[in-house]
């Protein structure tokens, strides 16, 4: 019986899907027995990833519940539904800026800080003792996924469901250059009106991007371009220096050793990004420096 409940329970998932754009209150299981059930967008995948600007969907689907709540970080916010796809910005949409707590069975939240441990709360009170089996997260030495289990608790003369959803939210990335010569003095770029080198001249350039306190935005992806600067922006010409990429190793230093092999005045670019996945947007920055370039024959 038990697998039974539990193959329903896997079909039903993917109806959360559909439902983001309606109602937050109008879907109630009929009957009178007591089921646990939950979902939420990424459906039974075992990964839960969101970014900040993005929202994320929770639906409680269970029957029997006396009372039921969401729990969210105080840098989160509820959004309304319905809520179109792709907006830049949710103001518009928020219920409540000091709302944590929701009583609805279907919340959107909406991220504004970046966390690899979010905790989304969830408690519920039943008529009976009842539980739920999901994928709790993905075992990357085991190659698999890993279920662990709500079970209600009998307290205070009720059944009490009480859980912390953990969901990896992602940080928008900020790109974080540093130049340095080559014997390793770092050149302070903000505060530095223009170094002068020669033809063929070398710099060691990194992005610190990846290394930011307090940003797990994890990019991937790191370009430099020298340009020149002068007249029409559009008529500016670039030429790479470097591209690196990380291939999922977000503690790995990107640093390169660039030439100079053209004369003129240049600027200095770097783009710092984190390109798309199945379940986030890409998320890039590009930083000019202010620092001039005057390379001479």
């Amino acid at each position: 019986m038990n697998k039974v409940k539990n193959i329903i329970k896997a079909l039903v998932l993917p109806v959360l899907v559909v439902l983001i754009g309606c109602s937050e209150d109008e879907y109630v299981v009929p009957g009178e027995f007591t089921d646990l059930s939950i979902t939420w967008s990424s459906g039974a995948a075992a990964v839960r990833e969101s970014q900040v600007n993005q929202f994320f969907s929770f639906m409680d689907m269970s029957a029997g519940a006396t009372h039921q709540e969401w729990r969210i970080p105080k840098s989160a916010f509820f959004l309304q539904g319905p809520i179109p796809n792709n907006l830049e910005r949710h103001d518009e949409y928020i219920i409540d800026m000091d709302d944590t707590v929701s009583t609805d069975r279907t919340v959107h939240v909406l991220w504004t800080k970046g966390d690899t441990a979010t905790q989304v709360g969830y408690y519920a009170t039943f008529r009976d003792s009842t539980s739920f089996v999901f994928n709790a997260y993905w075992d990357s030495d085991l190659g698999t996924q890993v279920e662990d289990t709500i079970k209600t608790e009998f307290i205070g003369g009720e059944w009490v469901a009480e859980y912390s959803f953990i969901l990896d939210v992602y940080d928008t990335v900020v790109a974080v250059p540093q130049i340095r010569r080559l014997d390793g003095t770092v050149i302070d770029h903000e505060n530095t009106e223009s170094i002068t080198l020669t033809v063929g001249d070398q710099l060691e350039v990194e992005d610190l991007s990846a290394f930011l306190e307090d940003n797990n935005a994890r990019p991937d992806y790191t370009k430099w371009r020298a340009h020149t600067f002068e007249g029409d922006e559009d008529n500016w010409e670039y030429y790479e220096l470097a591209t690196q990429t990380r291939d999922g190793d977000f503690e790995k230093k990107v640093v390169d050793v660039v030439t100079f092999n053209r004369a003129g005045q240049f600027k200095i670019e770097l783009t710092a990004r984190r390109e798309r996945t199945e379940n986030l947007k890409q998320s890039e920055d590009i930083i000019d420096l202010p620092i001039t370039i005057n390379v001479v024959e």
